[in-house]
């Protein structure tokens, strides 16, 4: 699990490697792809106007928890103070009926494509689809620190997330009810962190925070539909193919994809909320805290 971690983040730091490399040139408002874009295409982020908007305390709350919670997740797996497999196999007759029809046995080959499956909604998706943007000059380069803050707080939330549920939980992976199971997963105790499905809930994170942050950017594209599409049959792929590999189970899985799908929404959500509510570059005076004394009580009003 520590593993995958750090292959996540370096995956998303190499994203944001290459965001910077493009900088000058993105910044100079100069294509490097020349091409011409209709009206339908355009981003809808100007320099007076953005769908998303950046708030201390919207950020505050959302960082705090992201990085509390994935914090809590390593202080556990550094202790790793987690039950010891016994040597003997465990019985699938113990097994619900709804999950069992799904076990199989493990499978390295698929284990390593579900693993590629998720790379591609969590970095290689996203990256591709903004940096193209931003390659034709249709994406602002003053956006990339928005979509980069509300990427990483959707990430660290939903890995804190799924990781508590992984540690309170201790369900063992459906292959450690055949023979044939991984040598590798008993010394960080990773056999027994079955649900839910870490992989699924990245591949949905990635699928659903690109599908809606682009429909946002980009509300009349054409292109809105094929990648919304494609992104999340990548990540119902990587379900299936964590499945079929014998890592988890599909309540596993379905779990995983409603954590990822949750995290992916509301990130971006809560910041278009912001943007709206601030008017972003209108009229901000209403917006200022408000704190009113009534018969009835103290009312406190926040404006994320």
């Amino acid at each position: 699990m520590k593993k995958s971690f750090v292959i996540k983040v370096f995956s998303m730091l190499l994203t944001l490697a290459v965001v910077s490399s493009v900088h000058e040139r993105i910044v100079a408002a100069e294509p490097i792809i020349p091409v011409t874009i209709s009206a339908q295409e355009l981003c809808a982020a100007t320099a007076s106007y953005s769908p998303f908007k950046l708030s201390y305390l919207a950020d505050g709350i959302l960082g705090t928890a992201g990085a509390t919670t994935t914090g809590i997740v390593f202080f556990m797996q550094k202790k790793n103070d987690f039950p010891r497999w016994n040597g003997t196999l465990y019985d699938a007759s113990t097994v619900n009926t709804f999950d069992k029809w799904a076990m199989n046995p493990y499978n390295k080959t698929l284990d390593n494509v579900g693993t590629a499956t998720c790379a591609l909604d969590l970095a290689v998706l996203p990256l591709t689809v903004f940096a193209t943007q931003s390659f034709c000059g249709n994406f602002l380069a003053a956006e990339w620190l928005t979509l980069s803050t509300m990427y990483v707080e959707s990430f660290l939330l939903s890995y804190g997330i799924k990781g508590l549920m992984k540690m309170s939980m201790l369900r063992v992976r459906p292959y450690m009810y055949f023979e044939g199971y991984p040598d590798d997963v008993f010394d960080n105790s990773d056999f027994e962190f079955s649900w839910p499905s870490g992989h699924t809930t990245n591949a949905f994170l990635g699928a659903v925070f690109t599908s809606c942050v682009f429909a946002w950017y980009y509300p009349t594209s054409s292109w809105r539909i094929p990648i919304t599409c494609t992104s999340l049959l990548i990540a119902a792929s990587t379900g299936v193919l964590r499945m079929m590999s014998g890592n988890h189970f599909l309540t596993d899985v379905l779990t995983g994809a409603a954590i990822g799908s949750l995290c992916g929404f509301i990130v971006p959500f809560v910041h278009h909320l912001s943007a709206e509510r601030s008017g972003f570059a209108g009229d901000t005076s209403s917006q200022k805290p408000e704190v009113a004394v009534t018969p009835y009580g103290v009312t406190v009003k926040l404006f994320l």
